[in-house]
């Protein structure tokens, strides 16, 4: 357990020495940039911190973790004979991966970010957009 000194401002372990009055403060660890944060510096849903929640709030993240919050749609009965459901979702991710509006990334970011405990925990399984590794590439 990590704790975050008040008076110092330092992350320290309990056992710890940070300095002469010490204030220690309970932190929470996020599992993607690797950093604790105490409650007043950032929330922390589900061992996510909010920036990097916003950040992997994206368009491409949506559309994975969309996979796991399916929903069910009345279509024409004639199309859902001749197309299988891959077929029809796979078709309608491309419509609008090629019709791609700016509102998208907007609608994607409430869609991931309205339950938040739930996208962390698609966060947490690894299957995401890595935007930390991109963000190194281009170093």
């Amino acid at each position: 357990m990590k704790f975050y000194c008040l008076n110092c401002k330092q992350i320290v372990d309990e056992d710890e020495n940070c300095c002469s009055n010490p204030h220690l403060v309970e932190t929470k660890y996020c599992k993607i940039c690797d950093k604790y944060y105490y409650d007043k510096d950032r929330e922390v849903v589900n061992d996510i911190c909010e920036y990097c929640l916003q950040e992997q709030a994206n368009f491409n993240n949506a559309l994975k973790y969309g996979e796991e919050q399916t929903q069910h749609l009345n279509i024409n009965g004639f199309i859902a004979s001749l197309l299988s459901e891959e077929t029809i979702n796979k078709t309608l991710v491309d419509y609008i991966k090629l019709n791609k509006l700016t509102r998208d990334e907007l609608l994607a970011e409430q869609f991931c970010l309205e339950d938040k405990w739930d996208f962390a925990e698609f966060l947490k399984k690894g299957d995401f957009e890595d935007l930390k590794e991109k963000q190194n590439e281009n170093i």
